[in-house]
């Protein structure tokens, strides 16, 4: 998956590099000049309140467990990289998973039929937005709720379907933002029936492993 994601966003970078900047000035524009001076002040701040403890605290960090937590979880990276050379049927692995980020794609692209403002947007345009979205699904918000919408709608907005708008000026209606809320509903749906289900049949099935004949 993560070879996969970064694969992804190199090749929007180069399908959909004027997009991209687009949509890098749809957001730099969102922002007042007095805001960007605030965020930049407040970004060194604490890039530099992070080397200081870094440096001041080097030995504190070695012992503690947040440490610990940090090397155990390269080591899983780098743990989750190796085990694929060793891999017995690594065709079937690769398989599987180029099938799962092609339903993702799928996911994200029948649903430009759904509503049609967005039902004339290429597979190229799938590709941006499934980038788009899989960074608002990484942004730490419980589900992606939230930051999902609002970058899918910015992204949308780049592509000329809809406007941005954030907080109280959120229009239902506006299709920026009732595309990406149609497909957040629509996968959290189907999460928890999925869920449910799966929970039945292994409920079920325990059960019936637990019968004594």
């Amino acid at each position: 998956d993560f070879i996969f994601l970064f694969g992804l966003m190199f090749l929007t970078i180069i399908l959909k590099f004027d997009d991209i900047l687009n949509f890098y000035i749809a957001i730099k524009s969102e922002q007042n000049e007095s805001n960007n001076d605030n965020n930049i002040i407040l970004i060194i701040a604490i890039i530099a309140i992070l080397i200081l403890t870094f440096i001041f605290l080097k030995r504190w960090l070695k012992k503690s467990s947040f440490y610990e937590k940090i090397i155990t979880f390269i080591e899983g990276l780098k743990e989750g990289f190796t085990s694929i050379k060793k891999m017995k049927n690594k065709s079937a692995f690769w398989l599987h998973t180029f099938s799962i980020w092609i339903m993702y794609f799928l996911m994200t692209y029948i649903c430009f039929f759904s509503i049609s403002e967005t039902s004339n947007l290429s597979g190229g345009d799938g590709l941006f937005l499934l980038v788009l979205g899989g960074i608002g699904m990484v942004i730490p918000t419980p589900g992606g709720i939230g930051s999902y919408h609002a970058i899918v709608m910015v992204g949308l907005s780049v592509l000329g379907i809809g406007t941005i708008s954030f907080g109280t000026n959120g229009d239902p209606s506006n299709p920026a933002l009732l595309f990406p809320t149609i497909i957040h509903a629509g996968q959290t749906l189907m999460a928890i029936i999925m869920g449910l289900i799966g929970l039945l049949v292994l409920f079920l099935s325990k059960k019936k492993n637990n019968v004594i004949p």
